[in-house]
């Protein structure tokens, strides 16, 4: 049997209700490159060792994030109470990496709008293609037992869900980069 399709303003878009294709819902990794990068495949790992190579880009591994969406609305017209404008799109991730990485993340929140925004989960990578509004603080709880982390938060606009392509990491555990600055 043939996946259902809807045509939508003349345009065939299909439906696959395969029930096998679940998706683990966390955030594992997130990722910035550069809006001069002309092509970026973000499914090719050799695209991903070229951009932290020449420092286009940047893959942070080992977080743990998720992602949230909220609907923009306005008046409606006829007899419809209100229409979608836009979504404002959040993504917030842990990172453990708290010592060394300051500097990092006060340019990331200077800079962010000149970025692209990749987040990963299970087998997935979602690419986020404008520029978007990055910051993150620092997690310092008085239980000495926890360590001092970021919390960081990306957000945009748009009204259009961010899509995604197979990860180049294969597994979750997968992302054999080399960030000694060779090949």
């Amino acid at each position: 049997m043939a996946n259902p399709i809807l045509q939508i303003c003349g345009v065939n878009v299909p439906y696959n209700p395969d029930e096998c294709l679940d998706e683990g819902a966390r955030i594992y990794h997130v990722g910035f490159v550069r809006c001069d990068v002309a092509t970026f495949d973000p499914s090719v790992l050799a695209n991903w060792q070229t951009v932290v190579n020449n420092g286009t880009g940047i893959f942070i591994p080992d977080v743990r994030g998720s992602y949230s969406a909220s609907p923009t609305q306005d008046a409606g017209y006829g007899a419809s109470p209100s229409r979608l404008t836009g979504i404002t799109h959040t993504v917030t991730w842990v990172d453990y990496k708290y010592k060394e990485n300051c500097q990092f993340y006060n340019r990331l929140r200077h800079l962010s709008r000149l970025y692209r925004f990749y987040f990963f989960t299970q087998t997935l990578v979602h690419t986020v293609a404008n520029g978007v509004s990055a910051m993150a603080i620092p997690v310092i709880s008085d239980n000495i037992s926890e360590n001092a982390k970021y919390q960081a938060t990306v957000t945009w606009s748009n009204i259009n869900l961010p899509c995604h392509a197979p990860s180049p990491f294969g597994t979750i555990c997968e992302y054999p980069l080399n960030y000694g600055g060779g090949g």
